[in-house]
């Protein structure tokens, strides 16, 4: 199980998010408010984010330095329903995992969950989970690469290879 801060605001869409949550063997807390979740954070962390952007008591894009700082190893996700293409490229580069514009589809979201459960796999491994996209020695090398690459969110990264080999695979991983 994994344990998920969902910060979001919305008393019809907060219920949603709770159970993709459960569903995919998470314990969701959820905080309606900035304040609401700094009080939770004092106590204790959490293994994956679940961000509304616009709250009542302010923007989560101001409190998500604070965020990262005490869940540093949290995939990180934002779900608003104002998309900002500047906040989007800054948060990404600071370590969010996905930016998803409100309404987001169920199964977008839960897809955007998957990805996060695979890095929380990766972190808790060590190493790459088995995917179909094999788990030879190679294979596993290229994922150690992608790990690397992910912790380095302001990096850049060029991905090269010949036609077919899987770069679009890779990059979203």
């Amino acid at each position: 199980t994994f344990s998920c801060l969902i910060l979001e605001d919305d008393e019809s869409f907060a219920p949603l998010v709770m159970q993709l949550v459960r569903s995919a063997g998470g314990e969701p807390c959820h905080c309606a408010t900035l304040a609401d979740a700094r009080r939770t954070l004092e106590t204790r962390s959490f293994d994956l984010l679940l961000l509304d952007n616009h709250l009542p008591d302010g923007k989560v894009y101001d409190f998500f330095d604070e965020l990262r700082r005490r869940n540093p190893d949290a995939p990180a996700i934002m779900i608003t329903g104002a998309s900002d293409l500047t906040e989007a490229i800054s948060l990404t580069r600071n370590g969010l995992l996905d930016y998803l514009t409100k309404p987001v589809e169920t199964a977008v979201l839960e897809r955007s969950l998957q990805r996060a459960l695979l890095r929380l796999a990766w972190r808790e491994s060590g190493s790459a989970p088995a995917t179909s996209l094999g788990e030879s020695a190679s294979m596993q090398a290229v994922f150690r690469q992608l790990q690397q690459a992910a912790r380095h969110p302001g990096a850049a990264v060029l991905v090269v290879g010949e036609s077919g080999v899987g770069k679009d695979i890779a990059v979203r991983t």
